[in-house]
C-alpha cells in the first residue's frame, strides 16, 4: 500500500495536543513527565513549538498511550 501525501506540508501540531489533552485530563507537565518518563525539558519545548527529533519517538509513543491517541493523532 503507498501513501501519497507530502510530509513537508503537515503542520506539527504536537503543541496544541500536549495542551488540550493535559487539560482534558487536568494534568501538569510535571505529571506527565513522571507518568511517561518523559524529560520535562522535551515537553516544554514541545509546548514551546520546538519539533522533535527522531531520537524522541519511544517518549512520543508513551504519551500518545498514555492520551488514548495514536502517534499520529498527537503530532498531526
Amino acid at each position: 500500500m503507498e501513501y501519497n501525501f507530502d510530509v513537508q506540508s503537515m503542520e506539527l501540531e504536537l503543541h496544541t495536543v500536549l495542551k488540550r489533552e493535559m487539560k482534558s485530563k487536568g494534568i501538569t507537565l510535571n505529571a506527565l513527565s513522571k507518568a511517561t518518563g518523559t524529560p520535562i525539558a522535551s515537553l516544554h519545548g514541545w509546548i514551546a513549538k520546538r519539533p522533535p527529533s527522531g531520537k524522541n519517538l519511544a517518549q512520543l509513543h508513551k504519551i500518545a498511550t498514555y492520551f488514548g491517541l495514536s502517534l499520529t493523532a498527537l503530532l498531526f
